[in-house]
């Protein structure tokens, strides 16, 4: 989960917000909220995303639930380089499963 957070971190923010459609955004938004944080918030992001992407609809998600795509798809990228540098330094990932 560090890795995933970092992942979040690292890339531009998920949450698209326009002025003329803020109420909605804040709406959408409110369903990954965690009360322990925003890390934790950005976690159930990537979490949605990953169930999202294994039912091949992430695209039309990520527009209704007002996230920008690329910065999950980047993230998502930035996820795997850490674990391979991990797995490379054999550090041992534990983590839950994204199913």
């Amino acid at each position: 989960e560090i890795l995933t957070i970092t992942a979040m971190l690292s890339v531009p923010n998920c949450f698209v917000r326009p002025r003329d459609k803020q109420h909605q955004a804040d709406e959408a938004k409110e369903q990954f909220v965690h009360s322990d944080g925003d890390h934790l918030s950005l976690l159930n992001v990537f979490h949605a995303f990953k169930t999202w992407q294994q039912k091949g609809d992430e695209k039309d998600a990520c527009y209704n639930n007002w996230l920008n795509y690329r910065s999950l798809k980047s993230a998502e990228s930035v996820r795997e380089q850490l674990s391979r540098i991990c797995r490379r330094l054999n550090v041992n990932l534990v983590s839950t499963p994204f199913s």
